[in-house]
């Protein structure tokens, strides 16, 4: 079947066609970067409760002043809270599957029922507040490490995203390197080989129109010229054989 559209909207639907896969590329890389940074952040943060849980321990047994353990227990609050929400500023968010959500409630769960133990008038004793601590931290640690595994996850996925894009351009290269072949070089072979058998003087020489684009509308044209040039060759031809024979004929 003879294709209708011009060579400019070929062209531009195969580069648009690239383009747009190009740019989902780019985009679900960005996405995955973005997790990526937002989770590294989320366990950095998680990390820096394991020190706030050292710290809150210390400072109970040390007997300090007034309020100061309930200003470090705001701020567990406050982590505990930056968590959960996200900060999309920074970026920071857990990226949250089912076992990244049930650790993420184990550490709530304990500290709930670990808040007034700190909140208490008098401090706890050494060995509890060392085994409280002890537990806690090893949630942090299964919370921390559930969340490592969703981000080795989503980097696996970028590196599979980094292959294709690799991949993508190779197929845009041989793609491109196709589309001139097919849409330009291969009829301007055509219409060259043509002109060559014109010129030799096979006025019957044809070039197959496979397209109505602009290539196809010159191949139309050149067959056009060469019926032309065919015809008045004819022509000439036989107006020369009939002043011939008139001349043998006078003679």
């Amino acid at each position: 079947m003879v294709s209708t559209a011009s060579l400019s909207t070929k062209l531009v639907r195969i580069g648009a066609g690239l383009l747009l896969v190009a740019l989902a590329s780019i985009g679900l890389t960005l996405w995955v970067t973005w997790q990526l940074e937002g989770g590294a952040a989320a366990v950095n943060e998680a990390g820096r409760m394991r020190m706030q849980t050292w710290r809150l321990t210390s400072v109970a047994q040390a007997g300090p002043p007034p309020g100061e353990v309930a200003v470090l227990v705001q701020q567990f609050d406050q982590s505990l809270e930056l968590l959960r929400r996200g900060d999309a500023s920074r970026p920071l968010f857990v990226p949250w599957d089912d076992a990244v959500a049930r650790e993420f409630a184990t550490v709530e769960a304990l500290w709930q029922n670990q808040r007034p133990l700190w909140l208490q008038d008098t401090p706890p004793e050494p060995a509890q507040a060392l085994a409280a601590a002890d537990t806690f931290v090893e949630a942090i640690d299964a919370l921390v490490l559930a969340i490592e595994h969703q981000l080795a996850g989503f980097t696996a996925i970028l590196n599979l995203f980094q292959l294709l894009m690799m991949a993508l351009a190779i197929a845009g290269a041989v793609v491109m390197l196709y589309t001139g072949y097919m849409y330009v070089i291969n009829p301007l072979a055509h219409l060259r080989q043509g002109l060559r058998r014109l010129e030799s003087g096979d006025f019957k020489a044809r070039v197959e129109v496979e397209t109505l684009d602009e290539f196809g509308q010159v191949a139309g044209g050149f067959n056009r010229m060469a019926a032309t040039l065919q015809s008045m060759y004819a022509g000439l031809e036989s107006q020369v054989e009939t002043k011939t024979r008139h001349i043998e004929a006078q003679r």
